[in-house]
């Protein structure tokens, strides 16, 4: 049996493929869960709400423009973080 019918434990990417591909998933999860997504999250918790509550806090547009500069600027202040990827980008 092969590894796509599950009855071998031998996979298609060779072992050394493998550490060098998902060698920096641990660091990225904790980056993403520890410090990236608490910080979207805060940034964007203000139209968090049902549609219809969103509508009426945020009839200028006000709010979701204060809460796209927000999330933007979480981008910013993580970029140097967002390097990580570029072991996948290559």
């Amino acid at each position: 049996m092969n590894a796509l019918t599950g009855g071998s434990k031998e996979t298609v990417v060779p072992p050394i493929e493998r550490k060098i591909v998902f060698s920096g998933l641990e660091a990225l999860f904790s980056f993403h869960k520890e410090s990236f997504l608490p910080a979207i999250e805060k940034a964007a918790g203000s139209i968090m709400q049902p549609p219809e509550v969103l509508a009426e806090a945020d009839k200028d547009g006000a709010m979701s423009m204060n809460v796209a500069r927000t999330v933007g600027n979480c981008f910013v202040s993580h970029a140097a973080f967002m390097r990580m990827y570029s072991t996948y980008i290559k």
